[in-house]
């Protein structure tokens, strides 16, 4: 009777031992990186579009170039439209009552 009781107890232990070994082979299969060359071809893609800026970005950042990044507008360099209403004052006559 004694020899039954510490039997039972290595079934608990190769229980807990099974279950270890089939969570652990889940979780490698589910994680395993894949090994084909579409797999490749594609994360080499994926890399690309990481590095290389998108066109709507390029586009943004040409029309945005003028802004500070604060959110002010820079002045305008000459020659380009606006500049003319920037720097348009009203005449100078001397007179302060204004």
């Amino acid at each position: 009777m004694l020899a039954a009781v510490d039997l039972s107890n290595l079934v608990y232990l190769a229980g807990a031992l099974l279950a270890a070994t089939l969570v652990s082979a889940v979780y490698v299969l589910r994680h395993r990186k894949p090994r084909s060359m579409d797999a490749a071809i594609n994360a080499f893609s994926r890399e690309l579009r990481a590095l290389a800026p998108d066109a709507r970005s390029e586009r943004t950042a040409s029309s945005s170039s003028s802004v500070s990044p604060g959110g002010a507008r820079s002045p305008a360099p000459p020659g380009r439209p606006g500049n003319d209403r920037a720097r348009r004052r009203a005449p100078e006559t001397g007179d302060e009552t204004g």
